[in-house]
């Protein structure tokens, strides 16, 4: 064998050696790619979230939890005025009034908003020229506490009226005298510990004009008021949509609910017992005469 040939046969050989190894050390490095965990990676930091406007807000607006949202942003952003996460309870400013403008994405600080307690609070919410009138409620006539500020209502008045029945007895209707009326707030408690029973709103404050505050103040002497939740959507042809107008609905329009309307056994209040249909019956008795009877 020539030394040529010996020589490449040489090469050949460290050639493959050299491969092989290279091939070896890829093999293992990758295996060892594949082999690490996520407890292996560096943890990912975690960016403080504060709360935003989920759209335009408009001063006087009541803030509601589908007003706001956490969004994440970066911890050197982060201004001691901003709401964070685990700092505070999005629930606790559930209520409170927009007193400047807030833009859509940005965040929330109390100089922008007046929270429920605060001083000013109404004022701030008030329209200008309307007025706030407190009246009482109950469990029942405040729809079991499921009414919040911002949320609209009717006023229903339930009294005892005049009636010309001969027996003097007391007749009662219903009806509504004041249409889509602001609630501004309750007394209702949020704060309660959990497992304690929350207590209903004794007491809730309505958005006004000066004349409907007036009707608030008589009607709460005639009768027992109610409330009647109205849909957060408008209605189109809606009777006094407008809360602004002035003074009670007019008679003409108000709708009303006698007692003989809901009871088949009481007479209609609405006609004159002379004005009534009566009818004569003839009562057999035995062997006497017939006896007309009328009723």
């Amino acid at each position: 064998m020539s030394a040529r040939m010996i020589i490449l046969l040489v090469v050949a050989l460290v050639a493959a050696g050299a491969t092989t190894m290279m091939v070896r050390n890829w093999i293992a490095a990758e295996r060892a790619a594949a082999n690490v965990g996520p407890r292996d990676l560096a943890p990912v930091p975690q960016l403080p979230e504060v709360l935003v406007a989920v759209d335009n807000m408009p001063a006087g607006m009541v803030l509601k939890p589908e007003h706001m949202r956490w969004q994440p942003i970066l911890e050197t952003t982060v201004s001691p005025e901003h709401f964070v996460k685990g700092q505070v309870n999005q629930q606790d400013l559930v209520g409170s009034v927009v007193r400047q403008s807030i833009a859509k994405g940005e965040p929330l600080i109390p100089a922008r908003i007046v929270r429920p307690g605060d001083r000013g609070f109404l004022a701030a919410i008030l329209t200008p020229g309307m007025r706030a009138v407190t009246v009482p409620i109950n469990m029942t006539s405040g729809i079991a506490g499921l009414i919040f500020p911002g949320d609209r209502v009717d006023l229903i008045l339930t009294h005892a009226i005049d009636t010309t029945e001969e027996s003097k007895r007391e007749r009662r209707a219903s009806e509504t005298v004041l249409y889509n009326v602001r609630i501004l707030a309750t007394d209702q408690r949020t704060d309660f510990e959990e497992g304690t029973p929350g207590q209903p709103a004794k007491t809730v404050t309505l958005e006004v004009n000066p004349k409907q505050a007036e009707v608030i103040a008589m009607v709460s002497e005639l009768g027992r008021l109610a409330l009647s939740l109205r849909s957060i959507k408008s209605e189109e042809g809606a009777l006094a949509e407008d809360a602004n107008a002035v003074g009670p609905i007019p008679r003409a329009e108000r709708t009303y609910t006698l007692d003989s309307e809901v009871s088949a056994l009481l007479p209609d209040a609405r006609v004159k017992k002379d004005q009534r249909k009566e009818r004569e019956i003839l009562v057999l008795r035995g062997g006497q005469a017939p006896q007309p009877v009328t009723y």
